[in-house]
Formats: structure tokens, sequence, C-alpha cells
């Protein structure tokens, strides 16, 4: 007789290495889980039959299910047939001299195949019970998971519990209690056996590898189950927005309960309980058993022939090895999961030449406006694609759609937006040396000068990016034109009707050679075209310099995150302090079919991004809708928010550059526009600002 270590949990169902699975009675409406959850590691021995558990909440019967979902022969990949499903009831015994209620199945709970494996893991949970205690034999290390799932630790449970705000918990390899507690939290198991409690807020619970119990708790939640055999329970979301509940590779139980939920067994033989709401149930791959609320019972996953999936070539900038691909790849699978599409995705080398070759792609991405009127004869109105020519104004703002519109047809949509005129820098370094963050332009050069007094390097500023080297650069001289000039001033600028040569932008040029050439500004002057942009979170983290001027992005390349912060850039002008500057990643779609237009429509609209897309730190969701509260950091969603008020206030302005004709802003074909090639040439001292600027204005295509 051999034994297997197993998890076992008790909560809202009981799954073990047979299923069972306490559910409602024929006239009762599916409860939601309420009630203490335990867990423990249990020794199962196999060959013991009945399986009993010991159970409080008196002793009138309670409906189940018996499953055998066992790990042996009997679902071996060649087997044929369905689970066994049996129906009876828990009999609770009453209480013995100790107090004590033992439940049995009926005496049922045995296995229907002889296989000696069989018993291999066990779940256990239960609906609506208070207390429990061991009766299996064994370790009998029963833990009360209601403790953590308040925010109190397990004793021999590795535990980990969340502030109460937005948190992002990961868990160990061996066996985590995780407990985000309120906020909008993201919660790892990663391996071992694990459970996952979301509590309020809306939340995402992934758990990994391993057997791992995923609790949503109120608010709109996500729950992945991973690898292993997973038990997924919903919570309560009583709003008209459906929660996703999915399973993963293995055997799993998914609990809808209240709200209107979609239910998504993926591969495995699964059981799925949508509750009394209007759910979506999609047993996946696999032989399962959905619950019908109506008539109370099990029946087989209705299997309907899947209509021929169309397939849609999306191409982007984003490595799909790297956090921000991965983000919209989740994104993207969440969406066409259940529906009759399918699509590739690739790393894109150019986007011109993409969209302007013989096979182009279904949709593309780029980060340059100015590229998608590059390509505005090869590209279809997405107005097209809703009801009406003031959706997407209505969703983005006039100011980002005229980036992309020739006044009648709309060529491109933002999905991705991020801010530029921050400043990353320490607070606890600027705390010890008594620093206070400047609100002017001439008081950031005097606190420049005060650190230089101090023996502390002000700056990083490394600009080497292959053939866009000097990029930085322009986006110091956009920021110091806009906030002295403002919104109007740069927008003629961008478009060439305020020429380079103008005196205005010959003292932004000026004010940004001071922050480069005055003796002990910056790090490493010398080398500031020969090494690697990203090197300036070397910088950072070493504490060689004090300050970096780069965009939200960088939070992704400055990694560890939680001992910086950021700061507005100082406008040269107070009166200007509503501005602000960013980029941002635009889709374009070259036909019009309706495979093309579900993508399309599902990228633009509001929710967006609240898969995966929120947890990567600076990726910022343009939809004017798109609630910040969903961001996983504080940090995107301060970003977030500047963004949207300097929108409101019709102050924020696209980096000018990527405005440009590529000629002058970006990359034209295999060489760099001039204004990336004159601030090589001024920072190496190849040429004064006044004959950049006059060269720039006479390589001015047109």
């Amino acid at each position: 007789m051999r034994k297997r270590l197993g998890l076992v949990l008790l909560a809202s169902l009981t799954l073990s290495s047979v299923l069972l699975v306490a559910g409602p009675s024929a006239a009762a409406a599916v409860p939601s889980p309420k009630g203490k959850v335990y867990a423990g590691i249990e020794t199962v021995d196999p060959d013991q039959s009945p399986n009993v558990v010991t159970i409080g909440k008196g002793a009138n019967p309670v409906p189940f299910v018996l499953i055998d979902y066992n790990a042996g022969n009997c679902l071996s990949p060649n087997a044929k047939r369905l689970p066994v499903i049996l129906s009876g009831l828990v009999n609770v015994s009453a209480p013995d001299g100790s107090g004590v209620r033992t439940v049995t199945a009926d005496g049922a709970i045995t296995m229907q195949c002889t296989n000696s494996e069989k018993a291999t893991w066990q779940i256990e949970l239960s609906l609506e019970y208070y207390s429990a205690q061991d009766r299996l034999g064994g370790d009998g290390n029963w833990a009360e998971m209601n403790r953590a799932c308040n925010g109190q630790p397990v004793p021999g449970i590795n535990t980990i519990i969340g502030t109460g705000g937005k948190n992002t918990l990961a868990g160990t390899p061996q066996m985590d209690i995780i407990d985000g507690r309120g906020g909008n939290d993201t919660l790892r198991g990663n391996g071992g056996h694990d459970i996952l409690c979301g509590g309020n807020g809306a939340d995402k619970l992934y758990g990994g590898g391993g057997i791992d119990l995923l609790i949503g708790g109120k608010g709109r939640d996500g729950l992945f189950g991973g690898s292993g055999m997973d038990a997924l329970i919903g919570g309560d979301n009583k709003a008209k927005i459906r929660e996703t509940l999915k399973g993963g590779d293995s055997v799993d139980v998914i609990f809808g309960w209240l709200g209107k939920d979609k239910l998504l067994g993926e591969a495995g033989n699964d059981v799925l309980f949508g509750g009394p709401k209007a759910d979506i149930l999609n047993g996946g791959k696999g032989r399962d058993a959905c619950f019908d609320v109506a008539a109370s019972v099990f029946k087989m996953c209705e299997k309907k022939a899947p209509a021929p999936a169309t397939l849609v070539t999306i191409v982007g900038p984003y490595n799909p090895a790297e956090p921000e691909g991965q983000a919209l790849l989740a994104e993207l699978e969440a969406f066409v999961a259940g529906k009759p599409l399918e699509f590739t995705y690739e790393q894109m080398d150019g986007f011109i030449a993409d969209v302007h070759g013989g096979n182009p792609p279904d949709i593309a991405i780029t980060p340059q406006p100015g590229a998608v009127m590059e390509v505005a004869d090869a590209v279809v109105d997405l107005n097209g694609f809703f009801a009406n020519n003031n959706v997407l104004r209505n969703s983005f703002s006039d100011y980002l759609i005229d980036q992309v519109s020739d006044g009648s047809e709309t060529f491109g949509a933002p999905i991705k937006a991020t801010l530029k005129n921050i400043v990353w820098y320490r607070p606890s370094a600027f705390a010890a040396a008594g620093y206070s963050i400047p609100a002017t332009f001439a008081e950031l050069v005097a606190l420049s000068d005060t650190m230089v007094a101090n023996e502390h390097t002000p700056w990083c500023n490394y600009m080497e990016s292959g053939p866009a080297t000097g990029w930085p650069g322009t986006d110091w001289i956009e920021y110091l034109l806009l906030g002295a000039k403002g919104g109007s001033y740069y927008d003629d600028w961008a478009s060439h009707d305020v020429l380079f040569a103008a005196p205005a932008v010959d003292l932004a040029f000026d004010r940004f050679m001071q922050m480069v050439d005055t003796p002990g500004y910056v790090l490493d002057r010398d080398n500031l075209l020969n090494e690697h942009v990203w090197v300036n979170a070397e910088g950072l983290h070493a504490g060689d310099c004090m300050m970096h001027k780069q965009g939200s992005f960088f939070a992704g390349i400055l990694g560890e995150i939680d001992d910086f912060d950021t700061f507005a850039f100082p406008p040269v002008k107070v009166a200007h302090s509503d501005t602000a500057i960013g980029s941002g990643d635009f889709l374009v779609a070259t036909n019009e079919s309706e495979a093309v237009g579900e993508f399309v429509r599902f990228m633009l609209k509001a929710k967006f991004g609240e898969t995966a897309i929120v947890d990567v730190p600076g990726w910022i969701l343009p939809h004017v809708n798109f609630d910040t509260s969903r961001y996983g950091d504080s940090m995107t969603e301060a970003w977030a928010n500047q963004v949207s008020a300097a929108i409101a206030a019709d102050q924020f302005r696209f980096d000018a550059s990527d405005l440009m004709p590529p000629e002058v802003g970006s990359m034209n074909g295999p060489n760099p526009g001039a204004f990336w090639s004159g601030i090589v040439d001024l920072v190496n001292g190849d040429r004064t600002v006044p004959q950049v600027l006059q060269d720039i204005d006479n390589q001015w295509p047109g």
C-alpha cells in the first residue's frame, strides 16, 4: 500500500482524488461562498474508504456530487469515458463526546478504478461550514484559512499579506498563502500548492504550477489557475460586468457564483459552476461537467463544433519575450478565448516597409504618428469600424486623433501612451542631502549647481542608441520649448510653421547644451554618445548621479523601482506648468474585414489593458475612460492621471520629433533624421547651435 503526500484545502467545494462537490439543494439558489477556509498537508491512504472529514454546522444533509478525476489509469490520455459522476448526500453526524461531527458521503466515496495510484492528490473544499477537523489520518496539520484571508499569518505556512492598497505579490516555489486584502491586487503563486485570496477590489490571481485555490473575493476579478489541478472561486461580484475565471491545463473546478461570469475550463476535464446569473461556460478541451442551475444537476458541457477560426496577423514594436510583448499577447489571448478568431504576432523590422510591402499585416503598431501618415494610402479609415466618426475622438481626444487624421479619415488610434517630461530620482538621497523638488527650470539649474557644490553629480545622460543615437537630447529640447512657449507655439514648430532657427527654439537648444556642458553637471561627459541610453539605470542604482530625465517607459529598464520616484520636469515659465509631453503607439489596419474590426474595436475600448498591460510599469492606457485605479503600481497611475489632466486642459503634446517627417525626426531609411544627427554633432562639438538649426530647416522636405 502506497501513500502520497497531498495538499488538502477545505473551502467551498470538495475535490479529492475523486472530487466531492457540495452544492445547493434542488430548491435552493446557489449560495455565495462564505465561512472559513482551511488548508493543510495530508498523507492520503489510497485504499482508505470512506474518506471522512469533520465539519460543523449541524446535522442537516448537504447535496453533493462525486466526480472521479483520479490521476491514474481511469483518466489516462487514451480514456474515452466521462469522469464518473454520482450524486447523493453528505451526512453530518451528531457531535461525539468531544463535540466533533463526522461527515461521510453516504459511504459512496470509493474509486471506480483499482489502480493503486488512484488517490494521488486531494483538494477538499466545503460551502458554508464554520469549522473543520482532519479525520483522514496522517499529518493532520490543518490551518484555518479565514485567518489568512483576514490578514493573519497561518503558523507553519509561508504567508504573504498585502497592505490594503495595490499590491503585486509573488509566492515561493513552496506552499504559500497570499492575501491581497483591499485594493486592486496582482497575486502570483508561482510553484508549489498555493492559496490566493484576492479580497476586496479588482484583483488578478495567477496560480502557476501546483495545486492551487484561488478566491477572488469582492470586485471584478480575473482568476487564472495555471498548469496544476486548481479550484477557482469568483466571489460575489454583483456588477453587470463579467469576471473571467480560466482554469488552465489540468483538472479544474471553477465557481462563478454571483455576477455574470465567463468560466473557461481550458485543457483537462473540468467542472464548471456558473451560478444563478447569465454566465458563459466553456469547458474547452477535455470532457467537462457543467452545473445546470435551473435543474440543480450536472450535465456534460455542451460541445459545439467550433466555427473555423479567422486568422489576423499583427506586427508591432514589442519583443514577445519581454514584459510589454508578453502583456500584449496576454490581452489578445484572453480576447480570442472562445471566439472563432486566431492571431499571430511578430516584432516588426520596419513599420513603413511592412505596411507598404506586398503582404502587409492586418494590423500594425508604430510609436510614430508621423509614420502613420506616411502610410495613409495603404491603410483603412478606422472610423468605418465604429458607429460614427466621433467615437475615436470621444475616446482619445481631438489632439491625439488629429495627429493621425486628415480631417475626414482617421488612419490610426493610440493603444499606449508614455509621459516624457519627468525626472527620475531617489527620494531617500534627496532627503539625506536636503534637496527640494524644483518648480521651474531656473530652480532646476540652481539645484544642479548646489549638487555640484556638494560633490554630487546631478545628471546621468548617456544617449547612444545605434542609428537613433541622440534621441534623448530631442526630448530635452522639446519640453524646454513647450514649457517656455506653450502648446500653440509648440504645434507650429512641430509642423514647421515656426522654423528651427527661430529665437525661442535657439534658446531651447542653448538651455539643453547648458545642462550638458556645465562642468560637473553630467556623469562621464566625454562618453555620452558611447554608452547606451539604458546604462543610465546603472548610474542611478549605484548613486553615481542624482537625476535622470527619461520617460515613463524607463521603469521597465530600471527594474526595481521601489527606491525611486519621479517629478515633473519643471517648465521654464510657471504659466505652462499644466503642460505635458509624451509619446505613444498607434495601431493601423490594412483591410476592413470583420475579424480585423473585432480586434480593432477590442484594442480601442476602455477596458483594453485590464488583463495584463496594467501590470507593466510605464504603459499608460490612453482611453479617456480607462479606470486608472486598475494600474498595478502607484507610479504608473500618477503618470496616467497627469496625462489625463493635460489632455483635459488641451495641454498634452506629442513628442515633436515623432510628428516630424522621417527626414527630420526619426529614421530616413538607414540614416538618422536631421534632428537626431544634429544632437550628435552638438554633443561632439562638431557643429554650433545656429549651424544645426539652419541645417535642419534646410533638410525639411518640401
